[in-house]
């Protein structure tokens, strides 16, 4: 029952599984089968489940016609099934077959029904195509349709638009040149994925002239669909399957090359080359080179792109992001995924045209929840798929995901509240009177590394709901705080402090500023960002970090209020010295992000950073003077480091540590690793490390490189030492 599946929770897989197979077709009653829906709420609904398979079984031992009739009056019972929302207690007594859904039972038996209903008119149209009066008077029925007069309301109904593609699908079996004339017509429904795939299969693929001739032929019908499901995509992928085939044949074998160059000549059309070439990333960089030129600058090669992601639809495969970002010197990733997951986010995508775009780009979405939605600040995405069940809060993501939604200094990217289910417990708290300690400890363990989500669970329990779900489960909600304090204390202080004895330049000292990007000389034990309950965690109420007091700024406070992340591109640990860079535009945000590594493959940017290490080597001539520590966990990340001085008397070195893409405390992790821990660095280098020449981690972030994104020039900003690296590098002399 392929319809159900990724409504109901894993709690009730069992359930589905052993109702799949305690079924025997009679008729079409004996099709479907009494079930209750039950959400998180309890609200709980009687529902038909319609069994596919025993359908299908049913209809293979029946003429044609008969099989027609069967379908139709399948349909009317999908139709005609009530949806009414009642306490589970309702129907309890009624049916044993009890399944646990992930979003509310209103949303689910509505999307079950439309999918019950879709499968059916795309049978009923397989059906139909055997008896070609049928198919005459359903395209004429569809082609003499009143336009509707309301822009946003479809031309077809979901049903239609089914019923259409069974008809094309099984007409290319039947009678080929009837389903080319009915699949052309651009006045009819758009062609699905499994249509257009049926249709390129009648392509002679080794006549480049019949291939181009049915490219153009389905080209604006093409323009109706998403490029995942058009004939050129389906095409593409065939020429791309014989080129696999013939990869042992010589390159200038004469059928190898036709064969490419029909394959350059499909990627013209509207294709998507995350399906095309999904692996391939050099393929992609070659189809979206078409739309661009040499001499557009970054920033507009990152608008061309983005505006053809959302006229075409393509789907988020990751080597399309990647590789698609770094030919565009810019982060496309946040853009594109909020592009495709736009339309889900209401009820109004039941049903709807783009229901199918929306689940391919959520599936791949799925795959890696971190990249694509927490680390693009799509906050607000992740909580409606956690609320509605998509993800579950022990996914790996959500720590990560918490520790952004604290970090969010203006409310447009952080969500109001988090509503999630959490399975049942081993203990006897499944009952009702559950023990509040109990639940918080359960809560706490989500992301007990998360001082946010400590600190909220434990001085905002007001805002913390919770009870019994069905089935042990327990339904939680967590409001989160709207107020940023770090911000507040940077306001407040702004204003307790007219005489401008607290001003911006005087915390944050400007290395440059232009229309896009500031760059600061970060001081010592300021942190570049915290999260919005430090002042409570630290009992401080004049904590505060660099953004916020930028946003407290009157220079840049409301031009960085509404970037992406408020310009924040990178960080540094709050006792590291030296160049922060700040993004002023979103375009700038975006291409920074790219270069800084944080959503690359392959980064743009170099950090120079010096640091004071001590030396655990009691021979000094046995130190290499250069070297590239990389990290054990990703070998990727890597650290070039070379020796500049040592201080003998001391032991300690003077080194210069370049890095590309920054993990945190990598430099830190990555010499002590190396017996050369950074003096002051207790956490990564225990008491070896401790001196009294200076009071913090002996770090400075010397230089940084980067591609300026608005006019590509490679520009590089240099930060003086702070004046206690600096006296310290003097005594040690």
């Amino acid at each position: 029952m392929h319809q159900v599946r990724g409504l109901v929770q894993r709690s009730s897989a069992a359930t589905l599984r052993l109702l799949e197979k305690n079924v025997t077709p009679h008729d079409v009653r004996t099709c479907f089968i009494d079930t209750v829906f039950v959400d998180g709420f309890g609200a709980a609904s009687a529902v038909q489940l319609l069994h596919p398979v025993a359908l299908q079984q049913l209809l293979a031992e029946l003429p044609k016609s008969e099989a027609l009739v069967c379908v139709q009056e399948a349909r009317k019972v999908v139709l005609a099934s009530k949806n009414d929302i009642a306490p589970i207690g309702t129907w309890l007594k009624n049916s044993n077959h009890l399944l646990c859904v992930k979003d509310t039972t209103q949303h689910t038996v509505t999307e079950l029904r439309c999918r019950q209903s879709r499968f059916l008119a795309k049978t009923e149209g397989r059906l139909m195509a055997h008896d070609f009066s049928l198919v005459e008077a359903f395209a004429h029925r569809l082609l003499t349709r009143e336009i509707p007069q309301q822009e946003e309301k479809e031309l077809f109904l979901p049903d239609e638009v089914a019923m259409y593609r069974g008809v094309v699908e099984e007409l290319v079996r039947l009678n080929p040149q009837a389903a080319l004339a009915l699949a052309m017509n651009t006045k009819l429904p758009s062609l699905g994925s499994g249509a257009s795939a049926a249709l390129a299969a009648l392509v002679n693929l080794d006549v480049p002239a019949a291939t181009l001739f049915f490219l153009e032929s389905f080209s604006a019908k093409d323009e109706m669909s998403a490029a995942s499901e058009t004939c050129a995509t389906q095409v593409a992928v065939c020429l791309r399957n014989k080129l696999w085939e013939l990869r042992e044949v010589s390159a200038d074998d004469p059928k190898r090359a036709a064969l490419r160059e029909s394959l350059a000549t499909a990627c013209r059309f509207n294709v998507d080359p995350g399906v095309v070439f999904p692996t391939d990333a050099g393929a992609i960089q070659r189809w979206g080179s078409q739309f661009l030129h040499e001499e557009m600058w970054p920033m507009e090669r990152g608008r061309v792109i983005s505006d053809i992601v959302r006229r075409k639809r393509l789907m988020p495969r990751r080597v399309s992001l990647d590789c698609l970002s770094n030919w565009c010197l810019t982060d496309l990733e946040r853009k594109w995924v909020s592009a495709m997951l736009e339309g889900g986010q209401g009820t109004n995508m039941i049903g709807g045209s783009d229901t199918a775009v929306y689940r391919s780009a959520l599936s791949c979405v799925l795959k890696d929840p971190k990249r694509c939605l927490v680390d693009s600040r799509l906050l607000r995405q992740y909580a409606l798929l956690l609320k509605r069940g998509e993800l579950e809060p022990s996914h790996s993501s959500f720590p990560h995901f918490i520790e952004e939604c604290g970090e969010c200094h203006g409310n447009d990217e952080r969500p109001e509240e988090l509503n999630f289910l959490m399975p049942p417990q081993s203990s006897p708290s499944q009952s009702s009177s559950l023990e509040s300690q109990t639940l918080m400890d359960a809560l706490v363990a989500l992301a007990p590394q998360c001082s946010y989500w400590r600190t909220l669970l434990a001085e905002k329990q007001e805002g913390v709901e919770a009870f019994v779900a069905p089935q042990g489960h327990i339904h939680v909600t967590v409001k989160l705080p709207r107020v940023h304090e770090c911000v507040e204390a940077a306001m407040q202080a702004a204003r307790s402090s007219p005489t401008s004895s607290f001003s911006f330049a005087s915390c944050l000292p400007v290395i440059f500023e232009d229309n896009d990007i500031l760059v600061l000389n970060k001081p010592p034990h300021l942190a570049s960002s915290r999260h919005a309950l430090s002042c409570t965690q630290m009992n401080d109420k004049t904590a505060t970090d660099v953004v916020s007091l930028i946003l407290a700024s009157t220079k840049n406070g409301e031009t960085t209020r509404g970037v992406f992340r408020q310009g924040q591109v990178h960080r540094l640990d709050a006792e590291t010295s030296g160049c922060l860079v700040m993004a002023k535009t979103d375009c700038a945000a975006d291409s920074l992000r790219h270069q800084m590594g944080t959503s690359a493959a392959y980064s743009q940017c170099n950090k120079v950073y010096l640091a004071l290490c001590a030396v655990m080597e009691p021979d000094l001539r046995r130190i290499p003077l250069r070297g590239v520590l990389r990290d054990p966990m990703d070998p990727k990340i890597y650290t070039k480091y070379r020796v500049i001085r040592f201080f003998r008397k001391a032991r300690v070195a003077l080194l210069e540590c370049r890095i590309q893409q920054g993990k945190k405390h990598q430099i830190r992790r990555h010499l002590a690793a190396a017996g050369l821990p950074i003096l002051q660095d207790v956490e990564h280098g225990g008491a070896a490390c401790t001196t009294p020449l200076i009071d913090r981690v002996a770090l400075h972030a010397a230089a940084l490189t980067l591609v300026h994104p608005r006019t590509a020039e490679v520009v590089t900003f240099v930060a003086p030492l702070a004046m206690d690296f600096a006296e310290t590098i003097r005594q040690l002399q």
